[in-house]
């Protein structure tokens, strides 16, 4: 079968790949699909695709659930980042920090109380638990002359003990999450600066903003979700643009990750100087929990073809670079709106 390098067939190479374990009307459906692709021009491949399935669709009365529905399926989910305008997009814009406004911050607070709210909210959340709320209505009813059976003493001590120990410990859990906030927001790294010397300055992760420029060193964490943009190469007149991360903190996985950087744009920096001419902007997805999908498409801001994007241009907040001596990467998400570890999300 002759092969295509179409990377539009990205979506339906898995049809071909495949053994062909399912029914013969799957068969049926698949091959003659596949072999229709890779020998039409790309550029008729997506309206002459749905045009024969929808013929196939209605000659054999073929349901919903039919095996046409997955590959229509996986056509809109690789063309809607690439038709999708930019006013239902994330758009970040690269080198123009004065169009990068409306974004959250990157501190992160994960501590539920502060001095002021602690009493109130406390207690509100406690009063709100049936059982709690039960007992403070009788030691209400213990002190009124007409109905008390204690002889006016109140029977919630005893509840009021264990709120108060409860309290004891709930304050010095929230204590102990705000250090490490401060901990975390503290944090140093470097965003590019186009007025310094080194190109590089140093900042606090806190500080950080959506559309900086980053520089991820080994073996350290990313402070924000962020766009690959070039990484180390050892051989410059060949480059690659390809690093290993590790996503422990997400998914709890070990095993190394690779991610790939933009050709336009990992061959165009040659220094850390040429970051600050580099042109285009990125109109991404919103902020969402799914850490293992994501989609966009890189606009260079010539007449150059759009790009599409996926995860594996993408380095998430809590990754860790990995048998690479430095990356730089777009800010995308910050503080709150990044996408969380899936240890996270078991809690919400």
């Amino acid at each position: 079968m002759i092969r295509s390098t179409d990377p539009h067939l990205e979506p339906f190479r898995f049809f071909a790949d495949a053994r062909p374990t399912v029914s013969s009307r799957s068969r049926y459906y698949f091959r003659p699909c596949y072999r229709y692709i890779t020998a039409t021009p790309s550029a008729l491949h997506f309206p002459l695709l749905i045009s024969w399935m929808s013929s196939k669709k209605e000659s054999t009365g073929t349901s919903s659930s039919s095996p046409v529905k997955p590959v229509l399926m996986a056509l809109d989910q690789h063309t809607s980042s690439m038709e999708l305008p930019a006013s239902n997009l994330r758009v970040v814009y690269l080198n123009q920090p004065q169009k990068n406004v409306g974004f959250a911050g990157n501190q992160v607070v994960t501590a539920k109380y502060n001095v002021w709210t602690f009493v109130p909210a406390f207690c509100y959340e406690r009063f709100t638990q049936v059982s709690n709320f039960y007992f403070l209505l009788v030691g209400i009813g213990q002190v009124i002359p007409a109905i008390t059976s204690t002889f006016g003493l109140p029977y919630s001590l005893v509840l009021g003990l264990v709120l108060f120990v409860d309290a004891i410990f709930t304050g010095v859990e929230d204590f102990h999450r705000h250090a490490a906030d401060a901990v975390m927001n503290a944090r140093e790294t470097r965003v590019f600066d186009p007025t310094l010397p080194t190109s590089f300055r140093q900042t606090t992760w806190k500080d950080i903003v959506v559309g900086d420029v980053l520089q991820i060193k080994k073996y350290e964490a990313v402070p924000a979700d962020m766009l690959l943009l070039a990484v180390h190469e050892t051989d410059p007149s060949a480059p690659v643009g390809m690093c290993f991360i590790e996503t422990k903190s997400l998914d709890g996985e070990t095993n190394l990750k690779i991610r790939q950087a933009l050709p336009c744009t990992f061959a165009q920096l040659h220094d850390p100087a040429s970051i600050g001419h580099l042109p285009g902007r990125v109109a991404c997805e919103h902020p969402n929990h799914d850490v293992n999908n994501f989609m966009g498409r890189f606009e260079p801001g010539d007449d150059a073809s759009v790009i599409p994007l996926d995860l594996k241009n993408v380095v998430l907040r809590g990754c860790v670079i990995r048998n690479t001596p430095f990356v730089y990467g777009l800010v995308l998400n910050t503080g709150t709106h990044f996408k969380p570890p899936r240890a996270i999300l078991q809690l919400l």
